[in-house]
């Protein structure tokens, strides 16, 4: 069946963003306290910060493990909220979405296009296919603003997250959902990304056809703390590997015949 819908991941697919993904990552619970501390009337002790800091990324890096083996998500008001109840600091809801916010603003200037993917888009647009992105952001927004800063917003129908869904990328129902959003069948969707176990795998089991691109495997493994074993193992069962991002028009059109 020939293919209407185009997926990408987002972060080392379409772009690079090294601040998006520490935050994401690493240390958004920090960040925040950061934040916090700088408040007028802020409570925290300044004396003890940098070990408040240290224990709020390592009770980030629990949550994050929780979620991981629950395949479930949650946005990142949420998990900032859980671990700073953890911590014994309760903040209102709208401050915390105010401060997370502004840390990720903070990110957007740090954004680039991985080579080739700004034509691939553009290509792609041309040859009449709907494309959208599939991204396991905690904070939605910072992909919109992403797009937009980078130029890329028109081409896209759409952001499925899985903060927002409540579900892991490596669940096949978030792409099953995502074919519906866009309003297509999933067997009429292709999905491209760099982890071979949340964009390949679930992808393909939810009946879409799935590309894994290559051209930054090494750097994605890394920031994830995956193998490189394990990723061509499993990324050897894509529909098709492509290293550069320019090649996705062609495989496209391959894979819809």
């Amino acid at each position: 069946m020939a293919l209407r819908l185009v997926l990408f991941d987002f972060h080392f697919t379409l772009t690079t963003s090294p601040c998006q993904l520490d935050v994401e990552v690493k240390t958004l619970v920090s960040r925040v306290l950061h934040k916090l501390s700088q408040r007028p009337g802020s409570h925290l002790k300044l004396s003890n910060i940098t070990q408040l800091y240290e224990t709020a990324d390592g009770k980030y890096q629990e949550l994050r493990a929780h979620l991981r083996d629950s395949n479930s998500a949650l946005l990142l008001v949420d998990r900032a909220d859980i671990v700073l109840r953890k911590l014994g600091i309760k903040v209102r809801r709208a401050t915390l979405e105010k401060i997370v916010a502004s840390v990720m603003e903070e990110c957007l200037e740090d954004i680039a296009l991985v080579p080739g993917a700004k034509e691939a888009v553009q290509q792609l647009a041309e040859d009449g296919y709907k494309l959208g992105v599939v991204s396991s952001s905690g904070y939605p927004k910072s992909i919109e603003d992403g797009l937009r800063h980078l130029g890329l917003q028109s081409y896209f129908s759409g952001i499925i997250a899985t903060g927002s869904e409540g579900l892991a990328k490596s669940d096949p129902e978030l792409y099953r959902r995502a074919a519906i959003e866009f309003g297509v069948l999933p067997m009429e969707t292709a999905n491209i990304g760099d982890d071979p176990t949340s964009d390949v795998a679930p992808a393909m089991e939810a009946g879409l056809k799935a590309i894994w691109f290559t051209g930054l495997m090494e750097e994605s493994a890394s920031v994830f703390g995956r193998s490189l074993e394990v990723d061509r193992i499993i990324g050897a069962k894509a529909d098709a590997m492509v290293s550069d991002m320019l090649m996705i028009p062609k495989v496209i059109k391959q894979l819809s015949t």
